[in-house]
Protein backbone atom coordinates (compact mmCIF):
# COMPACT_ATOMS: atom_id res chain seq x y z
CA UNK A 1 0.00 0.00 0.00
CA UNK A 2 2.76 2.14 0.45
CA UNK A 3 4.45 1.34 -2.69
CA UNK A 4 1.30 2.65 -4.58
CA UNK A 5 0.87 5.96 -2.19
CA UNK A 6 4.46 6.84 -3.40
CA UNK A 7 3.64 6.22 -7.19
CA UNK A 8 0.72 8.49 -6.89
CA UNK A 9 2.00 11.13 -4.99
CA UNK A 10 5.24 10.81 -7.62
CA UNK A 11 2.45 11.23 -10.14
CA UNK A 12 0.94 14.09 -8.75
CA UNK A 13 4.06 15.72 -8.34
CA UNK A 14 5.61 15.17 -11.96
CA UNK A 15 2.48 16.52 -13.82
CA UNK A 16 2.88 19.87 -11.61
CA UNK A 17 6.31 20.23 -12.75
CA UNK A 18 5.62 19.51 -16.10
CA UNK A 19 3.39 22.09 -15.77
CA UNK A 20 5.74 24.75 -14.25
CA UNK A 21 8.01 23.85 -17.12
CA UNK A 22 5.81 24.03 -19.65
CA UNK A 23 5.12 27.88 -18.71
CA UNK A 24 8.81 28.79 -17.54
CA UNK A 25 10.20 27.63 -20.87
CA UNK A 26 8.12 28.80 -23.67
CA UNK A 27 9.00 27.04 -27.29
CA UNK A 28 8.54 29.31 -29.89
CA UNK A 29 6.53 32.43 -29.58
CA UNK A 30 4.41 34.04 -32.31
CA UNK A 31 5.99 37.33 -33.90
CA UNK A 32 8.67 37.46 -31.07
CA UNK A 33 11.27 39.75 -33.14
CA UNK A 34 10.25 42.79 -34.29
CA UNK A 35 12.20 44.48 -36.98
CA UNK A 36 11.69 48.55 -37.04
CA UNK A 37 13.95 51.16 -39.45
CA UNK A 38 15.49 54.53 -37.48
CA UNK A 39 15.79 57.38 -39.64
CA UNK A 40 19.54 58.24 -39.78
CA UNK A 41 19.19 61.81 -39.56
CA UNK A 42 15.43 62.67 -38.23
CA UNK A 43 13.85 61.11 -34.98
CA UNK A 44 12.26 58.67 -36.91
CA UNK A 45 10.95 55.18 -37.24
CA UNK A 46 9.24 53.30 -39.82
CA UNK A 47 8.33 49.68 -38.88
CA UNK A 48 8.96 47.00 -41.07
CA UNK A 49 7.63 43.52 -39.48
CA UNK A 50 7.56 40.77 -37.27
CA UNK A 51 9.30 37.36 -37.29
CA UNK A 52 9.11 34.10 -34.97
CA UNK A 53 12.78 33.17 -36.17
CA UNK A 54 15.69 35.05 -35.29
CA UNK A 55 17.47 33.99 -38.41
CA UNK A 56 14.90 36.00 -40.50
CA UNK A 57 14.68 39.18 -38.58
CA UNK A 58 18.63 39.40 -38.16
CA UNK A 59 18.53 38.94 -42.09
CA UNK A 60 16.10 41.79 -42.56
CA UNK A 61 17.58 43.97 -40.37
CA UNK A 62 21.01 43.55 -41.96
CA UNK A 63 19.08 44.11 -45.44
CA UNK A 64 18.00 47.05 -44.24
CA UNK A 65 21.20 47.98 -43.01
CA UNK A 66 23.29 46.91 -46.18
CA UNK A 67 20.92 48.51 -49.14
CA UNK A 68 18.89 51.50 -47.52
CA UNK A 69 19.97 55.15 -47.92
CA UNK A 70 17.97 57.11 -44.89
CA UNK A 71 17.38 54.02 -42.46
CA UNK A 72 19.20 52.00 -39.57
CA UNK A 73 17.73 48.52 -38.92
CA UNK A 74 17.17 47.81 -35.44
CA UNK A 75 15.76 43.92 -33.97
CA UNK A 76 13.88 44.11 -30.92
CA UNK A 77 13.19 40.59 -28.91
CA UNK A 78 9.98 41.02 -27.42
CA UNK A 79 10.00 38.42 -24.70
CA UNK A 80 13.04 40.63 -23.59
CA UNK A 81 11.24 43.47 -20.69
CA UNK A 82 13.68 45.48 -21.86
CA UNK A 83 13.59 45.12 -25.55
CA UNK A 84 9.53 45.47 -24.99
CA UNK A 85 9.69 48.97 -23.33
CA UNK A 86 11.78 50.16 -25.96
CA UNK A 87 9.67 49.02 -28.88
CA UNK A 88 6.82 50.31 -27.59
CA UNK A 89 7.84 53.84 -26.72
CA UNK A 90 9.17 54.21 -30.29
CA UNK A 91 6.75 56.51 -32.13
CA UNK A 92 5.97 55.12 -35.80
CA UNK A 93 5.78 56.92 -38.40
CA UNK A 94 3.78 55.85 -41.30
CA UNK A 95 5.39 57.14 -44.13
CA UNK A 96 8.70 56.50 -45.30
CA UNK A 97 11.62 57.77 -47.80
CA UNK A 98 10.88 57.48 -51.20
CA UNK A 99 14.07 56.54 -51.83
CA UNK A 100 14.11 53.33 -49.77
CA UNK A 101 10.66 52.04 -50.50
CA UNK A 102 11.66 49.12 -52.49
CA UNK A 103 14.68 47.78 -49.92
CA UNK A 104 11.78 48.34 -47.12
CA UNK A 105 9.58 45.94 -48.72
CA UNK A 106 11.81 43.67 -49.37
CA UNK A 107 13.13 43.39 -45.80
CA UNK A 108 9.54 42.74 -45.23
CA UNK A 109 9.17 40.25 -47.95
CA UNK A 110 12.16 38.36 -45.87
CA UNK A 111 9.99 37.98 -42.40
Amino acid sequence: MKYLQYILYGVIIGHWLLNVKGRLCTGKVEDRYAVVGMHSSKNEYIFVGRSTEKSKALDATNHIEENSMCYIGICYDLCDPGDRDEFESKSICPYMEAIDVKVIEEARDML
